[in-house]
């Protein structure tokens, strides 16, 4: 099994865009994929965070976002799909939950404050790495 970086308390977060709000659903993750698949480890749900509403748990496998596999081919991929969400936005995560498929259906809400700062860091270490071949 080839595991992807870590993408370190990434909490699922849209980039700043000028003029535009960033959705926020409170989640981290891990991007990983074999010679068949492509799957999300779920590390951290934020208390209280719209991944928490809908029913996200640590330790869930998202092996579908609104009906497609997670593939993206390095964590700055998976960041500018991130950046393309927005407030109010609905996304459908399927979960694998030891022997249970669910769907969870995640309303994206306005990035707190808070949690600005850590996505800037996180978009410019994923640039980095594309820069410097690391996946």
């Amino acid at each position: 099994m080839k595991k992807a970086t870590l993408i370190v308390l990434l909490m699922f977060t849209a980039p700043i865009l000028a003029g535009e709000k960033q959705g926020w659903l409170g989640v981290a993750s891990t991007r990983h994929h074999d010679e068949h698949q492509h799957w999300l480890h779920v590390r951290f749900v934020v208390d209280g965070s719209p991944a928490a509403r809908a029913g996200l748990k640590p330790d869930d496998i998202v092996t579908a976002i609104d009906g497609k596999p997670p593939r993206f081919k390095d964590d700055l991929d998976w960041i500018e799909f991130l950046g393309r969400i927005k407030p109010k936005q609905r996304m459908v995560f399927t979960v694998q939950r030891q022997q249970w498929k669910l769907n969870l259906a995640v309303i994206a809400i306005e990035m707190p404050a808070e949690y600005r700062e850590l996505w800037q860091r996180t978009v410019e270490a994923a640039r980095q790495r594309r820069a410097a071949g690391v996946s």
